[in-house]
């Protein structure tokens, strides 16, 4: 039984912008739900920026289904997000 759980923050798995450690990593975003399941990540916290981006998934209909789908995977589906 697993007591602790650890997660990471959206975007810290892939390179960031320049000078930037806070943003939603673009298209990358979804490579990052293969990779924390394989590094054994129990959750991704998503990042919502103060302006709305039209590229991150949080924004849509469409997108959360996406995220939902891709948190079901067999290499994800110890993940859950908050």
């Amino acid at each position: 039984m697993k007591f602790n759980k650890f997660g990471i923050v959206q975007g810290r798995l892939t390179k960031s912008r320049a000078g930037i450690l806070q943003s939603f990593p673009g298209k990358k975003w979804i490579n990052e739900f293969n990779l924390a399941g394989k590094l054994g990540f129990d959750f991704i916290e998503l990042i919502s920026e103060r302006v709305k981006n039209n590229n991150n998934p949080i924004w849509s209909r469409k997108g959360r289904k996406k995220i939902k789908f891709l948190s079901k995977k067999k290499w994800t589906s110890n993940l859950f997000f908050v």
